[in-house]
């Protein structure tokens, strides 16, 4: 009888295992990087699938670099943000870092372009979603600096409402939560607006000289359109925001970051803003005698927890 018991027993056990490996969803044989594109012309992405599935259908962050518009690569957040890469990945999440058109106003080439390039890589993968394995109702859009930005418009705005026209998305799709890593929101007329704004930097000048057409005669209504918590109203019932800065951030000042936060509150959205001490607009200290309020790793920790909070 107590062989009989114990065989039983044994049983079971299979059984439950068994149970258990049949709800869990197959891990990824290879969770690597693969490059692909986006556009038609040929604009490229990497996806990296999570080293540790939890879901069936996998939520997804997808990443902007930073670069003011006119340079970078979507490698960035293997490089910088490394931590915040493999904390997502370890957490079940599908991480794409896309790279976009370039502005150069000499060109003919503006940051709406750029804009329109976020807009198209956050769409393609909504309308891909059963390709690469995507929870299309479970999308977060983020970015460092000029990336956040591109995050931030992508998040609340329409290509209609800066292109002339009409133009309707093939896929609307819902954010779920938008991550601002030190991005700008305000722009001016530099040849007109008080140098001591609040708002300005001598980095931001030097790029908005790039990117902007100072001689257009819808210059007014461009730097206006350009601002993306002009769009927070159309969508705001369906979008959570972090925004994260350093105290020591001179690049982008910190009436930026306090519109935005701001500008979500106004709209209800569960918005937390965290500056950290110390911390210039490239993740190092500001007083190199002082640490910084928190390390890479605990910012990029935090990022992914506020991250697994938005997708529950």
């Amino acid at each position: 009888m107590k062989k009989l018991s114990t065989f039983i027993s044994f049983i079971l056990c299979i059984f439950i295992t068994l149970s258990l490996c049949a709800c869990s969803p197959a891990q990824y044989s290879n969770a690597g990087v693969l490059t692909d594109k986006y556009t038609s012309d040929g604009m490229e992405f990497d996806i990296y699938y999570p080293t540790n599935r939890i879901y069936d259908k996998n939520p997804v962050f997808i990443y902007f670099h930073g670069g003011g518009w006119v340079s970078g690569d979507k490698n960035e957040i293997n490089e910088s943000l490394s931590p915040l890469l493999e904390g997502l990945r370890e957490n079940g999440f599908i991480v794409i870092s896309a790279n976009y058109t370039f502005a150069n106003a000499e060109d003919g080439i503006s940051m709406y372009d750029c804009v329109s390039d976020a807009i198209d890589c956050v769409e393609y993968f909504c309308e891909n979603s059963e390709k690469y394995d995507i929870d299309s109702n479970n999308i977060i859009v983020g970015g460092y600096s000029a990336g956040a930005y591109l995050a931030m418009m992508a998040s609340f705005a329409n290509e209609s409402d800066f292109f002339s026209g009409e133009y309707t998305l093939e896929t609307p799709y819902k954010v779920k939560m938008c991550v601002d890593i030190a991005g700008p929101v305000v722009f001016y007329d530099l040849s007109t607006e008080d140098e001591y704004s609040d708002y300005r930097s001598e980095p931001l000048d030097f790029y908005s000289n790039i990117v902007t057409d100072y001689t257009s005669e819808t210059l007014y209504d461009d730097l206006h359109n350009r601002n993306p918590l002009n769009y927070i109203e159309k969508k705001h019932s369906i979008i959570d925001m972090l925004i994260l800065r350093g105290s020591g951030d001179t690049v982008v000042p910190q009436a930026h970051a306090n519109d935005a936060f701001a500008a979500a509150n106004m709209y209800k959205l569960d918005t937390s803003m965290i500056e950290v001490e110390n911390m210039t607009h490239i993740f190092t200290p500001h007083d190199t005698s002082k640490p910084m309020g928190m390390t890479i790793n605990e910012m990029c920790g935090l990022i992914v927890s506020r991250c697994i909070d938005a997708i529950k």
